[in-house]
């Protein structure tokens, strides 16, 4: 007996996808270098980075534990609308805020409307694509924390200017990519569990999260993905200062270095 191939969903919802991981892989990176530059400005400590972390994924950890509910209840399509538009929201918070309170709030926001299209995105392309195409969609997510790096230093070295035009490049990419969600709304569905085949279908079930905790291998990627976490985004933040600040090497340098 056979197996029929499985067919995968159409191919501009999954490059629409792509492009809004590099949007998230690049708002993310862009503090990779810009905090050198931010944690001065705002008259707190290297340290405080593990404060203004702390609220950065904050709305992520808690829109995870909420994604299930919130595709089922209000639909994927407007889920992925929703974060682009908090994610904007939150990046023009970073771009005018001038004081220390005012920023891990927006750094939240940004983290609440990243965890919404992240999450929506997986549930997406887990269900109408390959594995492989999904290998591609965190791919993407790298492709931005690259880019991040060299346009903040464009700016403060370069250009002799703020960091802050650097989020707000990151911005008008959300514009942009909040104007692609809302153009394609409605064709943002989940495969059905009976035909993975026919990615127009709709009612997919999703797992209530006390059905998802009781699997081992949950909380096995749980931990995986905490000790990583940890790894990447506690000691990728203070690469940069280490390398300028702590070992004088040029930014350009130091954001080469970091791009890799």
């Amino acid at each position: 007996m056979t197996t029929q191939p499985r067919t995968t969903g159409p191919l501009g919802l999954l490059l629409i996808g792509f492009f809004a991981f590099i949007t998230i892989g690049f708002a993310i990176g862009l503090l990779n270098i810009a905090w050198t530059y931010m944690y001065p400005e705002f008259g707190v400590q290297l340290a405080d980075l593990g404060v203004l972390l702390f609220f950065a994924t904050a709305g992520r950890l808690l829109v995870a534990f909420l994604s299930g509910r919130l595709i089922g209840g209000l639909g994927l399509g407007l889920v992925l609308l929703l974060g682009s538009v908090i994610a904007g929201v939150g990046l023009f918070g970073i771009v005018i805020v001038q004081t220390w309170p005012p920023l891990l709030i927006a750094m939240f926001v940004v983290s609440l409307g990243i965890g919404l299209i992240d999450a929506g995105l997986n549930t997406f392309v887990s269900a109408n694509y390959t594995t492989s195409q999904l290998n591609w969609l965190h791919a993407s997510f790298g492709v931005g924390m690259t880019f991040a790096p060299a346009v903040v230093t464009l700016f403060v070295v370069t250009a002799q200017d703020s960091w802050r035009w650097s989020y707000l490049v990151a911005l008008i990419v959300a514009v942009v990519l909040m104007v692609l969600f809302a153009l394609t709304l409605r064709r943002w569905r989940l495969a059905s569990s009976d035909d993975a085949t026919a990615p127009g279908s709709s009612g997919a079930r999703v797992a209530p999260l006390h059905e998802s905790l009781r699997l081992p291998l949950v909380w096995m990627g749980i931990v995986v993905v905490f000790v990583y976490g940890s790894a990447e985004i506690g000691a990728g933040r203070l690469t940069n200062t280490l390398f300028v600040e702590g070992r004088g090497i040029d930014q350009e340098t130091a954001s080469f270095w970091i791009s890799l």
